[in-house]
């Protein structure tokens, strides 16, 4: 986010309209933030927060 400058002033717009300046955005209000969401979805599609493969490694110490 921070490497796109627009995208970041859009949401941070996003937020201000739909929470205000005084609050936290809450899962009620999860239908006003469509930007902020795909946000984070995209994100999490990019960069897992989890390992996608398993290691493989040998149950035997080969030296």
């Amino acid at each position: 986010m921070p490497s796109v400058p627009k995208a970041m002033k859009y949401t941070e717009k996003e937020i201000y309209r739909a929470v205000g300046t005084k609050g936290m955005p809450t899962w009620e209000g999860e239908k006003a933030l469509p930007w902020v969401i795909a946000c984070i979805t995209g994100m999490i599609r990019r960069r897992p927060p989890t390992i996608m493969s398993k290691s493989f490694t040998s149950e035997e110490h080969v030296f």
